[in-house]
């Protein structure tokens, strides 16, 4: 298992490697190590991110971001079929959704907000809009600096349909479910 520091280092230096690929699509023969190097120096100066801190919190939700970085797409996919399954049920969308997405979704983990966010999307961004908002709701227990770039994994058109969607309460139990059954996903 890697250090809080090399993640930050990752996640810091290495934005190609989880920039949603709507936003910049790297052609394959690009994908070599000096190339990705330079265009990862291109991407930190031309993003205009927020600056790191130079102490990173010590808590557990802070040390959860960072470990699963790569992972929080799919953890918020998973959030997001959650919270729209009564929606989703009503309007027999629930075919659409992946085999793990539908097996999280069902289950009864606590209260849903149930809400019938942004009917008009489509399943996919909309699936993930919300479960950003979800990912989101947690902005007073991580750093700025990593929720900007958290924006990053996501297209701009699931960013900008977020920005629609009301504040919602974080849900511990709930976050941490999404990211064990992420990694049982990936794994």
């Amino acid at each position: 298992m890697s250090s809080p520091v090399e993640w930050i280092e990752r996640i810091t230096r290495y934005p190609s490697c989880y920039l949603n690929a709507e936003r910049l699509d790297i052609p394959g023969d690009c994908r070599n190590p000096a190339v990705l190097r330079v265009l990862d120096e291109i991407l930190c100066q031309g993003l205009e991110l927020p600056p790191l801190p130079q102490c990173w919190p010590d808590d557990e939700m802070t040390l959860l971001w960072l470990q699963h970085w790569m992972l929080l797409p799919e953890v918020a996919r998973l959030l997001g079929a959650y919270q729209l399954w009564p929606a989703l049920v009503r309007d027999v969308a629930t075919r659409e959704l992946t085999p793990a997405q539908r097996a999280f979704a069902c289950c009864a983990l606590g209260p849903r907000s149930g809400f019938d966010a942004l009917p008009t999307l489509a399943l996919k961004p909309r699936i993930e809009a919300v479960g950003l908002n979800a990912l989101l709701a947690w902005q007073a227990h991580v750093p700025a600096a990593l929720l900007a770039r958290l924006e990053l994994q996501f297209s701009t058109e699931v960013v900008a349909c977020q920005a629609q969607l009301p504040a919602v309460q974080p849900d511990k139990g709930l976050l941490l479910m999404a990211v064990q059954h992420a990694r049982f996903i990936a794994a």
